[in-house]
């Protein structure tokens, strides 16, 4: 089991995330211990790894590394183009 010690140093991005534990619903900050499931990357308090058998999405293998946050940006053309013509028509003439 890899264990990961939150900092907000270290981990300033995945603490604005404002992620929860999905045992307890508490949300993970810094000084906590998590480890993160290998298999969907959820992260989990030690404590409730624990509390779970140490398995999660069928593996007992959790992540080494700290796994980093990756941005997506997701946009839909069709509402981006509705939100333009929305704007052109409530424009005074």
């Amino acid at each position: 089991m890899h264990i990961h010690k939150i900092s907000n140093q270290k981990h300033i991005h995945f603490l604005k995330e404002e992620r929860k534990d999905p045992i307890t619903g508490d949300l993970i900050v810094e000084g906590d211990e998590v480890v993160f499931c290998a298999e969907c990357k959820s992260a989990f308090f030690k404590s409730s790894w624990e509390y779970i058998g140490k398995r999660h999405c069928n593996t007992e293998s959790t992540i080494f590394i700290f796994p980093q946050t990756k941005t997506i940006r997701i946009t839909n053309k069709y509402w981006e183009l509705r939100k333009t013509q929305k704007t052109d028509d409530t424009t005074c003439k």
